[in-house]
């Protein structure tokens, strides 16, 4: 609980002339010690995040960490300033950062439903569990980082929207030094790119992301992508978060090796994507001419057309197989007829 004399200032409000608001914790301080803040510690008691229901500090347990070596960034807004608080953290083991890798590796193939939530606690005993109104929050306390998986069941049942999330993150005064490029390759992923073209769908978002104006000028957050089947109903993406450590004054955004989180998420296509994904399809396999005889590029329905102008309706056909002649009517008579094949849509067993 907050002194008598603390509760009793809340109610005091300041004008800066950028309009009335709460006095600082600064503020406050100076008004009743006479004393101007000039160096603080900050103590972060992660305690707090626990009610607050954080994924990773759930994982961890609640501690109290004492955060150091301050230092001032200018914002937009002329009064006021940040004050970011450095750790530098201690380097984690060999045996730390393999058993890092390995749940991380175990947290994309579970995001891309190549492994269950049975199959992770069958590797690492029963995992803490947290069921709210629309999903379940599974955690692992490894020795210095915690991992969460979030599964949004009915939201998995719909195909919609994003149904499963995994995040790992070392403990704040713990080191994971990983190359960025090590650690995608470990995990199978590739760089996501602007503008690039994914089974028909154009990328939006970038490999590099800048740190955002007002936050943490020292984190890089570097985006991916895991290659799925052409069928696939959703996308994986994930991201790093690399954060230039106060001991490394030569390491850079591009360079420094201190991981602080990886985090996965699973995205259902929406119609309009589905649809891109199969005009984009359409025009591909068309310029292949396709015809009897030919293997069968990709599992899905097709639809085949022969010289004398008789369409099939759209059937499922396997890839690897060859295509095979048509047989049609002409003149009261049955003939076999070789074809031509375009494609129509996916087909839901083709993964």
């Amino acid at each position: 609980m907050f002194p008598i004399w603390w509760r009793k200032k809340q109610a005091k409000v300041i004008d800066h002339g950028l309009g009335k608001t709460m006095p600082s914790i600064a503020e406050r301080w100076r008004a009743n010690t006479g004393f101007a803040v000039k160096r603080l510690l900050i103590a972060v008691v992660t305690s707090v995040a626990v009610s607050m229901h954080s994924p990773i500090t759930l994982a961890s347990g609640a501690t109290l960490q004492f955060i150091a070596e301050p230092f001032e960034m200018e914002v937009d807004n002329p009064v006021v300033k940040k004050q970011w608080e450095r750790v530098i953290p201690k380097d984690s083991s060999a045996e730390q950062r393999a058993a890092f890798l390995a749940i991380a590796k175990l947290g994309v193939q579970w995001v891309a439903g190549k492994v269950s939530i049975q199959d992770v606690e069958r590797e690492y005993g029963l995992l803490s569990v947290l069921q709210s109104n629309d999903h379940y929050l599974y955690t692992f306390n490894g020795r210095g980082f915690g991992a969460s998986f979030t599964w949004y069941e009915e939201r998995e049942r719909q195909k919609a929207f994003v149904s499963r999330k995994f995040e790992i993150a070392p403990e704040t005064w713990v080191g994971v030094a990983i190359d960025r490029d090590e650690l995608k390759d470990a995990l199978g992923l590739v760089r996501r790119e602007k503008g690039e073209i994914v089974d028909g769908i154009e990328d939006r978002l970038d490999y590099y992301a800048p740190p955002i104006p007002g936050l943490n000028p020292y984190v890089a957050h570097l985006n991916y992508r895991l290659p799925l089947a052409h069928c696939s109903e959703y996308d994986v993406t994930a991201s790093f978060d690399y954060e230039v450590r106060p001991d490394q004054p030569r390491a850079t955004l591009d360079s420094t090796e201190n991981l602080r989180s990886v985090q996965v998420s699973r995205w259902y296509l929406t119609s309009a994507q589905f649809e891109q994904r199969n005009h984009a399809k359409r025009v591909k396999y068309g310029s292949m001419n396709l015809r009897t005889g030919m293997v069968c590029p990709e599992t899905g329905f097709w639809q085949a057309w022969t010289d004398s102008g008789s369409i099939t309706k759209p059937f499922v056909w396997w890839a690897g197989r060859r295509f095979e002649h048509e047989f049609v009517k002409i003149d009261g008579r049955t003939e076999a007829r070789e074809a031509r094949f375009t494609w129509v849509d996916r087909h839901a067993q083709a993964s």
